[in-house]
């Protein structure tokens, strides 16, 4: 099927965006990595979880710009708009992800320091006589040690 230049460059500059998108979902998945430590399986299941949402995005942007037609200009299209997005603001978006996800995280500790500090409080005094307990157990076996030591010399 034949296609007019503006329709071209309109898919051409669709594929672009959907690149500089793929992008910066990236970058939301590397400051995941950056700020939680993850298990392998756990990243490998990460892994193809990205890679569906890139597909899938991909498939529902080219079906709605160009009836599912897929070109050789729209493949590039897609790299030129990740690459430019990677070496102009990805930088910076990736720095901005990791300061707000930070401050996001230390918003949660509080939130769940505070909830948890009543049932703290109870498990503390819980605790008391237990710590106490092993402290008397440990004076006993210094004791135990040094009368051990003294009667062998």
């Amino acid at each position: 099927m034949l296609m007019s230049t503006s329709n071209q460059a309109y898919i051409f500059l669709s594929a672009v965006y959907m690149g500089i998108i793929i992008g910066i979902i990236y970058d939301v998945y590397r400051v995941i990595h950056i700020l939680v430590e993850l298990s392998k399986s756990v990243t490998m299941i990460m892994d193809i979880f990205f890679w569906i949402i890139v597909t899938m995005l991909s498939i529902v942007g080219f079906f709605y710009v160009s009836s599912g037609e897929i070109r050789v200009y729209s493949i590039v299209g897609l790299a030129i708009g990740w690459a430019l997005y990677i070496l102009t603001v990805s930088r910076y978006i990736r720095h901005f992800l990791t300061v707000f996800g930070r401050g996001i995280i230390r918003l949660y500790r509080k939130i769940i320091k505070c909830l948890t500090y009543p049932f703290q409080w109870i498990i503390d005094l819980i605790e008391k006589p237990k710590r106490m307990w092993k402290e008397c157990k440990k004076n006993i076996e210094r004791r135990l040690n040094r009368e051990k030591i003294k009667d062998e010399l």
